[in-house]
């Protein structure tokens, strides 16, 4: 079990961060073997700072096909750059006797990484593993909630980087908001799309979707209504042909990769309805057409378009 400690004191810095890790044994948790992880570990790339509050999200996965978790640390408050709270993703990767400070250290500066890192962005705020391409090898989503689209501060932006048996890399890197072509939706001012990230399956084909938090998306005219944003996950074709060449779950062949975008927002029942125990979800918008469409929603949704 990894816990976040983000307001940890370091060496006499506040709020640097850090991260416990206790080991699951028979039986269950034991303190034995607890390991402490800050910046300023040996081996861990970066030093521990004043507010970098490292530790505030973390994801577990096995990001190297090599059948050990891998932990990725968010440092939204970390410097780059010179850049405060620009932020940063630290990658310990995992081995046989756990983790171990053989790390990457991701930002919007790194080498491959789309964006660019400034003041504020807090990139690594939230954080999701999932196999998005189907491969076996786990692929990182890193939220950067106050990033600015094109000139709305702080619409929000969420990275995705892909796994391989060496680990993350840079080269493929996507660079996701809400002007990205096939996105529901648009970039607003302030919506920080990107605040919350969960990855599944959703979808049932084998590779994992991921659902994005816009706490402050602006719905029908209410101000920060709020709206949920689902990328759908696909499958290589060498591995829809043979699926346990890529060591995948097999899923039934009718369940094939949805390529439509999914955004979801809040409703309440409007004042006259006599269904006040109940809550209504619908579409913030429909989703555009598409050679496979995403699975319908459950009863309590209706896909009724509406503006943003």
């Amino acid at each position: 079990m990894a816990i976040g400690v983000p307001g940890d004191s370091v060496d006499g810095q506040n709020d640097a961060g850090a991260v416990n890790v206790i080991y699951g044994r028979a039986g269950g948790l034991h303190e034995a073997g607890d390991q402490l992880w800050t910046q300023n570990t040996d081996g861990v790339n970066g030093l521990a700072g004043s507010g970098h509050r490292f530790g505030a999200a973390l994801a577990g996965g096995d990001l190297s096909r090599n059948g050990r978790d891998e932990l990725a640390i968010g440092i939204p408050g970390g410097f780059i750059g010179g850049d405060a709270e620009a932020g940063a993703v630290s990658v310990l990767y995992g081995r046989s006797g756990g983790l171990t400070s053989v790390d990457d250290l991701w930002s919007q500066d790194a080498r491959g990484i789309k964006g660019i890192a400034e003041r504020s962005d807090r990139f690594g705020a939230a954080l999701a593993i999932g196999d998005f391409d189907g491969d076996r090898a786990g692929d990182l989503a890193i939220g950067v909630p106050d990033d600015s689209v094109g000139n709305a501060a702080g619409a929000g932006a969420v990275n995705v980087l892909y796994g391989a048996d060496t680990g993350l890399r840079g080269v493929g890197d996507q660079l996701w908001t809400q002007d990205a072509p096939g996105i529901l939706s648009r970039a607003s001012i302030g919506e920080t799309f990107g605040s919350a990230l969960v990855a599944s399956d959703f979808s049932r084909n084998g590779a994992d979707d991921l659902a994005i938090g816009v706490p402050r998306q602006g719905v029908s005219g209410g101000v920060n209504a709020g709206a949920v944003s689902v990328l759908y996950g696909s499958v290589p074709p060498a591995c829809a042909r043979s699926p346990t060449s890529c060591g995948r779950r097999t899923r039934p062949a009718s369940r094939a990769a949805p390529s439509a975008t999914t955004c979801w927002a809040r409703r309440s029942p409007p004042a006259t309805s006599t269904a006040t125990a109940t809550t209504t979800w619908r579409s913030a918008s429909r989703a555009t057409a598409s050679p496979a469409s995403p699975p319908p929603a459950p009863s309590t949704y209706s896909t009724a378009p509406s503006a943003d």
